[in-house]
């Protein structure tokens, strides 16, 4: 026969003082949420510490260093633009060689820098503007090349041109002082013959064959030439004045008006030189008269649009106003470059700005549901303090 159980035993009560089971199920509860809500505080730390310092990665690596770039771009351009209106204006060869060489450094800088900003921009529409900056620049860097190859042009053309000038204004007055010989020769010859016709009539010989001979070299062959060679002279010196007006022009536009002016004295030189050919009659006239028809087609061919005073002068006025033009050109890239790197710099500062703001507000983010917690882990702490000494009261 079996036996009942609960036969035969006493009931055991719980001891004086202990926790109620009840009580430890709560407060074993209690701490597992504490746990639970310490490793949310963690996890949630974790989180925000690391999207903060992927935000702050990407500003520091990504967007300012864009916009430094950007920056440093418009100032090394702008001192790169300075540089080149120097080249335009050096009047030494020596100097234009070192503003070129400087020039040069400012140009490899810059497209280094040029390079790491295509390398930070990411979005399609900021690169196409910082493609549209280099070929700016490109274009500049080519004006530049031109203008200093131009710059050189004008700085030899402007010594070649000084020393054709002396030459031309020597064999001026080469040419004055043969012009000068050759009246003063037929000035005599002149005195000659009236002294001649003088001593005939004086002493009353001579034939009519000798008189008539004395009249026609004096009026018919002496008195021309000296008449022809003071014109000449007086047109040598019109046309050196011409020519030097011509020098003088500084617009391409009018040097036709000039160039007239030129002609025309050349072609009424050439016809006091044929009279002079004409009419000198003796070896010593002949030989001077082609002496100075040598001298002076010389000097008339310094004169000529072929010659180096005309020609120079035309070359150095062209390359001037190329230089104009370029260096107008300059400014029009100058505005597409900076447009473009403005916007660029201007779109990563916006940016920048604001993924700041975003870190600030993950920050407070952060730091709320941080307070949050805690203050919720110690109102349950708090919750089971009470309970452990309620028993104990």
């Amino acid at each position: 026969m079996s036996e009942d159980p609960g036969v035969g035993k006493v009931p055991v009560s719980a001891p004086a003082g202990a926790v109620p089971a009840r009580d430890v199920s709560q407060m074993i509860a209690a701490l597992i949420g504490l746990v639970a809500m310490g490793a949310v505080v963690g996890i949630t730390a974790i989180l925000f510490i690391t999207k903060i310092e992927a935000t702050l990665s990407e500003i520091t690596t990504v967007f300012t260093p864009t916009a430094e770039a950007a920056e440093d771009m418009k100032m090394r351009f702008w001192e790169a633009v300075s540089v080149a209106e120097e080249i335009v204006n050096e009047p030494e060869l020596a100097g234009l060689d070192r503003l070129n060489e400087r020039f040069s450094g400012l140009a490899r800088t810059y497209e280094a820098r040029q390079l790491s900003l295509k390398q930070l921009v990411q979005q399609r529409d900021y690169l196409a503007k910082v493609e549209r900056a280099k070929a700016a620049h490109q274009h500049f860097l080519a004006l530049v090349a031109e203008a200093t190859a131009l710059r050189r042009v004008i700085l030899q053309a402007q010594t070649t041109l000084s020393q054709a000038t002396e030459a031309f204004n020597r064999q001026g007055d080469e040419l004055v002082h043969h012009l000068a010989a050759l009246a003063e020769r037929n000035a005599a010859g002149m005195a000659d013959a009236r002294n001649k016709g003088d001593a005939m009539v004086a002493s009353w010989q001579g034939s009519a064959r000798e008189v008539n001979g004395l009249i026609h070299s004096l009026f018919d062959l002496d008195l021309p030439m000296v008449d022809a060679s003071l014109k000449l002279g007086r047109i040598v010196e019109a046309l050196r004045a011409a020519v030097a007006q011509y020098l003088a022009e500084p617009r391409l536009d009018r040097l036709a008006g000039h160039i007239d002016h030129i002609t025309a004295h050349t072609v009424e030189a050439r016809s006091h030189l044929d009279t002079l050919a004409r009419l000198a009659h003796t070896d010593e006239g002949k030989a001077a008269v082609s002496e100075l028809e040598q001298a002076t087609t010389a000097w008339f061919a310094s004169a000529s649009a072929q010659g180096d005073l005309r020609a120079i002068h035309r070359k150095l006025l062209e390359a001037q106003a190329r230089t104009l033009e370029i260096t107008r050109g300059f400014e029009q890239e100058a505005e597409d470059l900076v447009v473009n790197l403005r916007a660029v710099a201007v779109h990563a500062d916006q940016v920048s700005r604001m993924a700041d703001q975003e870190v600030h507000q993950q920050v407070e983010l952060a730091v709320t549901l941080t307070a949050i917690i805690i203050l919720v882990m110690i109102m349950v702490a708090t919750r089971m303090i009470f309970k452990l000494l309620r028993p104990a009261a």
